[in-house]
């Protein structure tokens, strides 16, 4: 082995695992960001296990709340308590939402 620890097909292995297990995370991670912002959008409070019941494949109470913390640091919501509420970004976005709905926008091509 010319003294390397792994040869090639054990590193291509490592690598191909460690490649589906990072989408993994951040994909379980994407979808509790997701969740959350749909759910400021409407405007709805909701906690940590709101958030977990709707993810099929949750991941940690950890990574949930590494998700929350980020989006609260972001202005997409705010913690009280318990409860995660819309921020500042969500609520400007839904206004921006219910105002396009009462007019219409013609974009020609």
């Amino acid at each position: 082995m010319n003294g390397a620890l792994f040869d090639a097909a054990s590193v291509d292995s490592i690598l191909k695992h460690l490649d589906a297990l990072l989408q993994s995370v951040s994909h379980r991670s994407a979808h509790v960001a997701g969740a959350a912002i749909e759910l400021s959008l409407r405007e709805q409070q909701f906690a940590l296990s709101d958030l977990a019941q709707k993810c099929d494949d949750a991941p940690s109470r950890q990574t949930i709340y590494r998700v929350l913390d980020q989006l609260r640091e972001d202005d997409w919501l705010i913690c009280r308590g318990g409860s995660w509420q819309p921020g500042m970004k969500a609520r400007l976005l839904s206004d921006v939402d219910s105002q396009s709905q009462s007019s219409t926008i013609d974009i020609e091509f």
